[in-house]
């Protein structure tokens, strides 16, 4: 889809899109709120049997382009609001994840190390693991996990 299609289809009004176009206005009205959300919280579009990502659609009518991937900087997948939304690429999207829900330190980045009864400090930088050292102090650990993140993701960087 052009951009053009796009803001000939959709209206964007604070993070929404509405239809303006539809493909069956009796079906669709006019004005009503574009899409259905899904299970991980994107909306998705379906127009002339294709599926799009509202988030992706919004990015597209304000800059011209689609990049590879369209980050949520707040991490929710809901906010499609164009200030929310920033382009990246797969490993800066990862970087702004949450923390994984199988943590058992429920520190982003932290990990126990049964063998030497220490937490562990590893965080991913340019697709390799780098490694912050051993703690008995988990909120020192986190701490640590919270510098290099800062240093190593910048704007990316998410602490929860």
């Amino acid at each position: 889809m052009t951009p053009e299609q796009a803001r000939h289809l959709f209206k964007y009004k604070d993070g929404v899109l509405f239809w303006k176009n539809p493909s069956n206005p009796n079906k669709t009205p006019v004005g009503s709120p574009a899409g259905t959300r899904h299970e991980r919280g994107y909306i998705h579009i379906q127009y002339m049997r294709r599926i799009y990502k509202a988030h992706k659609l919004i990015f597209l009518m304000h800059h011209e382009y689609t990049p590879t991937v369209v980050d949520h900087a707040d991490g929710d997948t809901g906010n499609n609001s164009i200030e929310n939304l920033r382009a990246t690429s797969f490993a800066g999207n990862a970087r702004n994840a949450k923390r994984r829900a199988d943590n058992s330190s429920g520190v982003k980045n932290v990990c126990w190390h049964k063998r030497i009864k220490k937490w562990g400090v590893t965080v991913t930088i340019d697709r390799k693991i780098k490694h912050f050292g051993y703690y008995d102090d988990l909120d020192f650990a986190a701490l640590v996990a919270h510098e290099a993140r800062a240093k190593y993701h910048g704007s990316f960087a998410r602490h929860a």
